[in-house]
């Protein structure tokens, strides 16, 4: 659900701010910080550069992204990171994941080089809305392992989902980056001010950039287009899954009616009769 701005801050859920955010390599201390949050990387593994993030561009106008990769970056390991924000699922949104994962993965061979030269692929997809079945976390991450064991077999491909529908703490219960990282991307647009909760300094340079008095007049207008696109599909997926029950409901009705129908054609009661008990017409009943 497209979210209503209250306060000063863009939505940073929406296509045109989290690219600003995440795909500028300006702001490469705040995707450090939000990979490593929602990475859990702790000491050697945590990441401390980044490079490949290439400057932000503005999506024409007449046409926002359904389903386009938003960040792309590598570490100071070579490790690659893929970042993706998906407000709703699309079409094979789990396959299309593992698509970018492996291409991403293959394509870091040149002719003739080594197989042990590959790196590790991240993907950290941000949700707005539940993916994972039968799991109330709102983080989890994904490898390849023995299905018996449970130990991870391979540490190439890892997948990473923030499902934003399951976060439901408050600020008063926050207790680590990925909390505050996640808080952060729920809640932003409804609150006036920076909270204490969220002040640290990849957090308040985030809060800066999606400020509406630091937009440009062409962000702005791309802002608001992709919030409009967000709104209409929304809209669009509603009225189909209406659509959908009240078409499910009437078809669940005829079906009691043509059950009826046959048990009072059995008893013996003329079809007029039967029509007028039922709704079916006369053409409905003689085929029965």
């Amino acid at each position: 659900m497209a979210k209503n701005t209250d306060g000063p801050f863009f939505d940073p859920t929406n296509d045109v701010a989290f690219r600003k955010l995440f795909g500028d390599k300006k702001h490469s201390a705040v995707v450090i910080d939000f990979l490593n949050a929602a990475l859990g990387f702790k000491g050697d593994k945590r990441i401390v550069r980044i490079d490949r993030l290439g400057e932000h561009q503005l999506p024409p106008e007449h046409r926002t992204k359904e389903t386009v990769l938003d960040v792309h970056c590598h570490d100071q390991q070579g490790n690659n990171y893929l970042i993706e924000m998906q407000n709703h699922p699309g079409d094979a949104f789990a396959k299309r994941a593992t698509y970018y994962v492996s291409h991403n993965f293959v394509g870091q061979l040149g002719v003739g080089e080594a197989y042990s030269s590959l790196r590790t692929v991240y993907f950290v997809g941000v949700l707005g809305f539940s993916f994972v079945e039968g799991d109330s976390d709102y983080l989890s991450q994904h490898r390849l392992c023995n299905l018996k064991t449970g130990r991870q077999t391979f540490d190439t491909l890892h997948y990473t989902f923030v499902e934003l529908p399951k976060f439901h703490l408050k600020l008063n219960q926050l207790k680590n980056d990925a909390e505050r990282w996640v808080y952060f991307l729920r809640h932003a647009p409804a609150l006036k001010e920076i909270p204490k909760q969220l002040d640290t300094p990849a957090l308040r340079e985030a809060f800066t950039t999606l400020q509406e008095h630091a937009w440009t007049p062409t962000e702005r207008r791309a802002y608001v287009y992709s919030m409009i696109a967000r709104t209409d599909r929304e809209m669009q997926m509603s009225y189909a899954k209406r659509k959908g029950l009240e078409e499910g409901l009437a078809e669940g009705e005829r079906r009691k009616a043509l059950v009826i129908a046959r048990k009072l054609r059995r008893s013996g009661m003329d079809e007029a009769a039967i029509a007028a008990a039922t709704g079916l017409t006369r053409g409905e009943i003689e085929s029965l």
